[in-house]
């Protein structure tokens, strides 16, 4: 019987003194909490709005969606009429503008894809951006065509690195293209179709 006494104590002994360390652990904690808010938090997502402009003697006219041509026949190109054909030498020159529409900067590339090439005429063709190009202000003597880009079929980045353009900003450039004046016979009606993205 003492040894079931014995038990029996160590074990009311031990209840207890778990319940004490509870009592006491859960106290403890009471007194030391805290709580702090922030409320009313909102996120809320930016825009992006690109436009594309040319710019000519009637002024700006956007062209964002615009699927007229820029060059060639029935183009929106400055001396440009729906007659309008390619021969060796021959060079034009479309102003253009990016605008930032948007609420937030944004960072963009030119680039030109080039598909439905007839005849290779490509490989007489080449072409020059010139930055900050206001409208007439290229003249033909400002372009070097030996140091043209080369007109490739395919996805072309026409300049190198990411341009920055803040919000509510507008960026002007001008885009000339140019056929050899070495183009032979071979390229006769020919054809490349291109897009500017």
């Amino acid at each position: 019987m003492t040894n079931n006494t014995t038990k029996r104590a160590l074990i009311s002994s031990a209840v207890a003194l778990f319940l004490c360390f509870a009592m006491l652990i859960g106290t403890t904690f009471a007194w030391f909490t805290d709580e702090v808010s922030s409320e009313g938090n909102k996120i809320v997502a930016g825009t992006l709005d690109v436009q594309l402009f040319m710019h000519d003697a009637n002024g700006r006219n956007e062209i964002t969606d615009s699927s007229a041509p820029l060059f060639g026949p029935g183009s929106l190109a400055n001396e440009n009429s729906a007659e309008t054909l390619w021969e060796p030498g021959k060079t034009q020159t479309v102003y253009l503008s990016i605008k930032n529409n948007g609420t937030l900067d944004l960072k963009y590339q030119v680039a030109i894809e080039v598909y439905d090439v007839e005849k290779n005429l490509h490989e007489v063709m080449s072409y020059i951006i010139t930055p900050d190009a206001q409208y007439e202000s290229v003249t033909k003597a400002d372009l070097d065509w030996e140091n043209g880009v080369s007109v490739v079929p395919g996805y072309n980045v026409a300049n190198a690195a990411d341009t920055a353009l803040l919000q509510g900003e507008e960026h002007f450039f001008a885009l000339s293209v140019h056929m050899d004046e070495l183009a032979g016979n071979e390229y006769q009606d020919g054809s490349i179709t291109f897009d500017i993205k």
